[in-house]
């Protein structure tokens, strides 16, 4: 059965036959009603609202969420690239249903066998949207933090992780084609933007992430690792009474942890989560411990977070310059997201010294 290639050519028959490919037990679709997801303008893929009508009563929501990747040539180029389609239809296979944290449930997963098209249907959630840039509370980051080291600690060095088809590394062979991109963003950005980084900062960066990428891939690989959202930020979180559900499981990796906690505890900057975040690191570390994972002193958790953001904090020009003619009230805020998530970064960067960290690592 042909994927369709947009949220817009989803039909009434094409739902039929992937229900019933997911042997679920349905009603029959009438007739569906598919519109764009408001606020949302991805570089990547396209996330929209698919509206069911069905033919009799069932329990199946009338209302899901399609994501599918741009029908475009640079959005394939960057998808063949980074995989996404790929590792999050794969984790609605294979691991939604053990990371422990609530995740959307997941009605259709159509991948071609070539794994070229890819359409997601999930859960809509009814609940509030993270929002990177309202202040967290304290307690919903103790919540992420909980959760995120629950699940590290549970794979931690599992083989589970090593059997699984899917699953990307540092090392994985197309990651590296993304290496130019890396470096023309990186060199675009320096020359509009030179003050940004601190000079110790972007030479460490430039000798390092951007001119020498597959060491620090290979550097990236060697530390011990689990099984790592990569995403793990407020944008990508859904707030209901009782719970925070986690979505966007596009980049998840088998990688160290530090680039989870690093990047959420970056994102997510305000006064109270930098003031309180060696309470956040203490929680981290007997959470990690207690669900699995090795026993780790403060100072190596921030070592960890050094190591974290040399990724986030390198590459975060390429979303930046690629977003630059995003237009409309949805592209701005598009653009100002990239902008903090880079600014963020580079503070994270400096308040968990980076450089010093990473710089006897440097090949010689």
């Amino acid at each position: 059965m042909t994927i369709p290639s947009s949220v817009s050519a989803i039909t009434a028959e094409w739902l039929n036959g992937a229900l019933e490919a997911e042997d679920i037990v349905h009603p029959g679709v009438s007739k569906v009603t598919t519109s764009s997801m408001p606020g949302i303008v991805g570089a990547l893929g396209e996330v929209g609202i698919v509206d069911i009508a069905w033919d009799g009563d069932t329990d199946l929501p009338t209302s899901m969420v399609a994501k599918c990747p741009l029908d475009e040539p640079m959005a394939q180029l960057y998808n063949s690239v980074m995989q996404n389609y790929i590792r999050e239809a794969g984790f609605y296979r294979d691991l939604a249903t053990e990371v422990p944290m609530r995740v959307p449930t997941c009605f259709v997963n159509a991948e071609s066998d070539d794994k070229s098209a890819h359409m997601l249907l999930i859960e809509r959630i009814d609940g509030t949207d993270g929002n990177i840039f309202d202040a967290p509370t304290f307690e919903t980051m103790v919540e992420l933090v909980n959760k995120m080291a629950t699940m590290h600690g549970q794979f931690w060095m599992s083989d589970r992780l090593l059997n699984i088809d899917w699953m990307l590394d540092w090392q994985t062979e197309s990651l590296k084609l993304g290496i130019p991109i890396t470096q023309e963003s990186w060199a675009t950005f320096q020359a509009a933007e030179p003050d940004v980084y601190s000079p110790a900062l972007a030479e460490f960066c430039s000798a390092s992430w951007i001119n020498d990428t597959e060491f620090w891939l290979d550097q990236y690989s060697a530390r011990p690792w689990t099984f790592t959202h990569v995403d793990f930020e407020l944008d990508n979180m859904i707030h209901t009474p009782t719970e925070t559900v986690v979505l966007d499981w596009q980049t998840c990796l088998r990688s160290f942890p530090g680039v989870d906690l690093a990047w959420l505890l970056a994102t997510s900057e305000c006064d109270e989560t930098v003031a309180r975040e060696s309470e956040l690191i203490d929680l981290y570390r007997a959470t990690l411990e207690a669900s699995g994972g090795p026993s780790w002193s403060y100072d190596e958790v921030v070592e960890e977070l050094a190591w974290g953001t040399l990724y986030p904090a390198a590459c975060q020009p390429v979303p930046n310059v690629g977003a630059a003619d995003a237009e409309g009230e949805a592209g701005a805020r598009l653009q100002a997201r990239f902008r903090a998530f880079l600014d963020r970064s580079v503070r994270a960067a400096e308040r968990w010294d980076l450089v010093g960290h990473c710089s006897p690592h440097l090949r010689q």
